[in-house]
């Protein structure tokens, strides 16, 4: 997709979507439990995932923008970002803090915040350099 316009408004589209189905889970977990949105989640994470993997070969085999897969791909990016909003955009942080012993907690939640500060600074910097070398 070669439109600026028209990827930033899927862009903010998608943020608008991820901000409703994580209010809408924060609003269930008490209700479904914690344990029922992982596995909600990551059952559906999966499940899109590869759909939206399938619709990209289907896509990269025909080249043809107007086609049904590049559609595809575009819905199945929306519905794998719900499945994730469901439960690990609102327990993720609630849930480390919560297993952990009282004693230990400020250590594992300062471990986990490096984790996860370290991914998002691989993703951010490390992998395009990995994609344009390997592509």
């Amino acid at each position: 997709m070669n439109n600026s316009y028209l990827q930033l408004f899927i862009n903010g589209v998608l943020s608008i979507w991820n901000l409703c189905w994580a209010l809408l889970a924060a609003s269930l977990v008490e209700k479904a439990g914690r344990r029922t949105l992982f596995l909600i989640s990551s059952f559906g994470m999966l499940l899109f995932f590869s759909s939206e993997t399938i619709c990209h070969a289907i896509f990269a085999e025909s080249g043809n923008t107007s086609d049904n897969a590049a559609h595809g791909v575009i819905a199945f990016i929306f519905l794998f970002y719900a499945m994730y909003d469901v439960a690990f955009t609102p327990l993720i942080v609630s849930y480390t803090l919560e297993i952990l012993p009282y004693s230990v907690r400020a250590k594992g939640y300062n471990l986990f915040s490096l984790a996860v500060t370290l991914s998002a600074l691989s993703s951010s910097y490390i992998d395009p350099i990995a994609l344009r070398t390997f592509s």
